[in-house]
Formats: structure tokens, C-alpha cells, sequence
């Protein structure tokens, strides 16, 4: 089985200038191989009560973000973010077939050496 929620993610960290930039993108997807295609033209997948938990860093001071569907909480403290999306459907002419998360990081310069790599954030799906 394959969840209908496909999920990518880009990192990029810039480490001379301190901030790194992550662009999620979630998208719908049929339910296709699960179904019969001629009985599969009406139907679509709705998907409710998505959410993505982005656990960052340490060495992240500050962050912005930028959602094409939903919202952002962003804790401070323990360095994690929640993007609440809501609804997600496979139907072509919804706005919310797609949606994406971008995410501008500034980094603590004391924390991070100019040799060391910063690993992309584990997301989680719920």
C-alpha cells in the first residue's frame, strides 16, 4: 500500500552567510492502483487534517515561512514547526492539489563552523 500523499523536500544551507533556505512540496495522488479506472473517473481522494512537523537544528536562531495552503507554528524554544495544511485532494481543478512550504533560516554564527554540514530537517507526516 502507498499513502496518497507524495512529499518532497530541498535543502540548501549557505554557511558563510548563516541561513539556510527548505522548500517542502506536498501533493495529492490517486488512489489509481487501487481502483478500477472505469470506476475510478468520479471519485476522488480527499485527504483531511494534514499537518507536517519540521524539527530543525540547533543552530537555527530565526525562521520565516511562506505557505501556499495553510499555516505555520513555529516554537522557538524547541526548534520545531508545524505546517497545518487542512484539506489535500487529487481533483485537478482544486487549489489544494498542491501545496508548498518555504522556509528562510537564520543560523547562530558562534554554533556552526565553516566545515561543518547542517543535514536536512526529518519531516513527519500526520
Amino acid at each position: 500500500f502507498s499513502p496518497p500523499l507524495e512529499c518532497t523536500s530541498q535543502w540548501s544551507c549557505n554557511l558563510a552567510e548563516a541561513q539556510a533556505r527548505l522548500v517542502v512540496q506536498l501533493r495529492a495522488k490517486s488512489l489509481s492502483s487501487l481502483i478500477h479506472s472505469s470506476s475510478r473517473k468520479d471519485m476522488r481522494t480527499v485527504m483531511e487534517d494534514v499537518a507536517c512537523t519540521i524539527p530543525f537544528p540547533k543552530q537555527v536562531r530565526t525562521a520565516s515561512f511562506e505557505t501556499s495552503i495553510g499555516s505555520v507554528v513555529f516554537d522557538e524554544a524547541g526548534k520545531i514547526a508545524k505546517w497545518t495544511l487542512g484539506k489535500l485532494t487529487d481533483d485537478p481543478v482544486s487549489l489544494a492539489t498542491r501545496a508548498q512550504l518555504t522556509c528562510i533560516l537564520k543560523l547562530h554564527t558562534k554554533e556552526v563552523s565553516s566545515q561543518e554540514q547542517l543535514p536536512c530537517p526529518n519531516l513527519s507526516l500526520h
